[in-house]
């Protein structure tokens, strides 16, 4: 019996002096996508509309192996509700920098939304955190010239990055869980 505590201690503190444990969980890589579709000419709710939520997790075009499907029709008030997206891990990092291991990051994600009469919507959805530069330069712009006056410029691109970085975390929850498509007629 010893020998067996013995065998089992030696192979769990294996596991620990590497950093992980062999513990299974799963974690999300793109967010459930919630609201309603309407009429753009008319502002009624479009029943039974299907809905596409696509992510794609290679940045290579080719590489049709890498991408993620799920889809939903509206209700008879318009609503929806896609996603989320979720992986499944085995080994529990203990030791590593990050939150938890997420080898999955989203290149690329789209809505398309379709329903007889209407034309195809299509819209790709920002789900990554990183501003571009024309955000960035937008957001300086957006600025009044009072608080523009007071940083300077070795402090200007810090600042920005935490506004913006303030302005996604206020908005993130609001876009995906609200977000309204509106279709147009054929």
């Amino acid at each position: 019996m010893i020998n067996y505590l013995k065998y089992i201690l030696s192979i769990l503190s294996v596991f620990i002096v590497s950093g992980c444990l062999p513990i299974p969980f799963l974690s999300e890589f793109a967010p459930r996508i919630e609201g309603r579709v309407i009429d753009k000419n008319t502002g009624d709710f479009i029943p039974d509309a299907y809905i596409k939520y696509i992510v794609r997790t290679s940045p290579f075009i080719d590489d049709l192996n890498d991408y993620y499907e799920q889809s939903s029709k509206t209700d008879d008030e318009g609503f929806y509700s896609v996603g989320p997206f979720t992986q499944w891990h085995y080994i529990l990092y203990i030791g590593s920098p990050g939150r938890y291991p997420n080898p999955y990051y989203v290149y690329h994600a789209m809505v398309v939304i379709e329903k007889d009469s209407y034309k195809k919507f299509e819209k790709v959805l920002d789900l990554n955190d990183a501003p571009t530069q024309a955000q960035l330069t937008e957001l300086w712009n957006s600025l009044s010239e009072e608080e523009r006056t007071n940083i300077t410029d070795s402090e200007k691109d810090t600042f920005l990055y935490v506004k913006w970085y303030e302005k996604l975390n206020q908005n993130r929850f609001d876009f995906f869980n609200n977000t309204v498509f509106f279709l147009e007629k054929e």
